[in-house]
């Protein structure tokens, strides 16, 4: 009996635990491209109402496109296989901010990413751009990389326009917890000024060359 009790309790903290891997798999990979969608229709209503009927079409045709994306990406998250094209999966994310009309501003390079860290590391950048769409009060963002002796850290800044940006939803703990796989941590604050920011903290052992140090 005591047992079959352990291979039931067993058996019950892997499906607990696969059934929350798949949760933050899909919130990671679906988010954005939902995200996008819902701007892009929103900017063709706008475009339709104005009679700009071209770029209306072209807005649909985008959303066409991203909806495909996005059903290829619920697909791979429940098979267990998240996007690892780090350095185009972060220049879509940035290119996407501008195109609504985000004032980017950047300092640093985005360096080289052990493969095995790379998954991840586009889910936690997908996440905090992703945030930053649906969450900020001005159309501004400033993204930092900086590699020290000890670590690398990735800023992403805005003036955040919600108020309950620090309650411990889905996305921050999936990137807390991706980062604390990682050996380092994801912090998320909020400043009396209503700065949002994400800090990722990594060591140096994600970094393919790490010598090249701010």
């Amino acid at each position: 009996v005591q047992k079959r009790r352990l291979n039931y309790e067993t058996e019950r903290a892997s499906h607990l635990e696969e059934r929350e891997r798949i949760a933050h798999d899909l919130h990671d990979a679906t988010g954005h491209h939902l995200t996008a969608i819902a701007l892009k229709a929103q900017l063709a209503q706008r475009q339709l109402a104005a009679g700009q009927y071209d770029k209306a079409a072209q807005e649909l045709e985008a959303i066409v496109g991203l909806a495909a994306q996005n059903r290829a990406a619920i697909r791979n998250a429940i098979e267990g296989t998240l996007p690892d094209n780090v350095g185009q999966m972060y220049q879509q994310l940035t290119n996407l901010l501008t195109e609504q009309g985000f004032d980017v501003k950047t300092s640093g390079e985005l360096p080289l990413f052990h493969n095995a860290y790379s998954a991840d590391i586009v889910a936690i950048f997908t996440e905090a751009m992703a945030n930053t769409l649906r969450h900020a009060g001005a159309k501004e963002v400033v993204i930092s990389h900086a590699v020290t002796a000890s670590d690398y850290q990735w800023r992403i800044a805005n003036p955040s326009g919600a108020r309950d940006l620090t309650r411990e939803g889905l996305g921050l703990t999936s990137m807390a917890k991706r980062a604390q796989a990682m050996g380092g941590q994801a912090a998320f604050s909020v400043n009396t000024q209503g700065q949002a920011e994400l800090c990722l903290t990594l060591p140096l052992s994600v970094l393919v060359n790490p010598k090249n140090r701010s």
